[in-house]
């Protein structure tokens, strides 16, 4: 009988151990859920405070582009470009979609030399 008593202590030992350890580890998960609450509330407001400062320099920046008639120089530029692609278009496109029929209307027709012995 003693025997028996030794090894309950011994089991209620372990099993107070194992408490200990669950509520230890429970604790550490729900320090870490605070701290990666933490984390992400201060990465936001980084976020948010670089978002505003690079907007109020784009800000700044298309103002002064604005300022100095580049926006207006680069629409023209643009235009000309545009009307030019334009020009292209319609100069060539009669010959491409000739060049496209013909294409698609000149087929030859290959027959295998199996399939001639064959009739």
């Amino acid at each position: 009988m003693v025997d028996m008593s030794a090894s309950d202590g011994g089991i209620s030992l372990l099993m107070a151990a194992e408490k200990s350890a669950s509520e230890e580890i429970a604790r550490a998960r729900a320090e870490r859920g605070e701290k990666m609450k933490l984390a992400k509330a201060e990465a936001e407001a980084d976020i948010g405070s670089y978002k505003t400062e690079q907007e109020n320099v784009f800000q700044l920046k298309g103002a002064s582009d604005d300022n100095t008639g580049d926006a207006v120089k680069l629409k023209s530029e643009t235009d000309k470009e545009i009307a030019a692609m334009k020009g292209d278009f319609a100069k060539n496109r009669d010959k491409v979609l000739e060049m496209m029929v013909n294409t698609c209307s000149d087929v030859t027709i290959v027959v295998p030399e199996a399939r001639k012995r064959g009739n």
